[in-house]
């Protein structure tokens, strides 16, 4: 019996630990379990929160650019229209992501990398851009338990899953959306 050829060991590592397979949890008597573990949920988690600080640097950078090589006083009128502008910058990346992509698709750029979708758990299709803004609204409770609930949780939920209805579940576990 012939093997397929081995990956060098850093992509076999790698694929092990992102292996949708190993993600598998079956439901409980409750509901749905999350089919995602949490590292891969916090690896999103940074993914999308460099995305958005990243963004909101970059215009800081460009806005501010004027007032760095000038010779003139440290706050004036660009300082203020840099911080407001790397503010609007990081708000529309948070939307963009979080409301246009994750209501559309059921992944933001962090879940893409992640290889995971947050999908309504009745239906399993993506929550729409009212469940996505929801969601978003909702996570400032993730945040303070630093994203770390499913540790503890018999479902494995973060506690923005459970108040909007989500569930994790790998990208091979999602059925495909019929295009009309």
């Amino acid at each position: 019996m012939e093997s397929s050829p081995m990956p060098d060991d850093a992509y076999a590592a790698f694929y092990a630990l992102t292996d949708p397979a190993d993600d598998a949890a079956p439901s409980d008597a409750h509901g749905p379990v999350s089919e995602v573990r949490w590292w891969r949920r916090s690896v999103a988690d940074v993914v999308d929160a460099v995305l958005t600080l990243g963004s909101a640097g970059l215009a800081l950078l460009v806005f501010s650019l004027p007032t760095l090589l000038s010779d003139g006083p440290v706050v004036d009128t660009s300082v203020i229209l840099a911080v407001a502008a790397a503010y609007a910058a990081g708000l529309t990346a948070a939307l963009l992501n979080h409301v246009g992509a994750l209501g559309a698709s059921g992944q933001t750029l962090g879940c893409t990398v992640a290889r995971f979708a947050l999908v309504d758990e009745a239906t399993r299709t993506a929550p729409g851009a009212s469940g996505a803004f929801r969601y978003l609204e909702c996570e400032t409770l993730d945040a303070l338990t630093l994203g770390l609930r499913p540790l503890w949780h018999p479902r494995r939920l973060r506690y923005a899953d459970g108040l909007c209805g989500l569930i994790a579940v790998p990208v091979d576990a999602r059925p495909r959306q019929q295009r009309q």
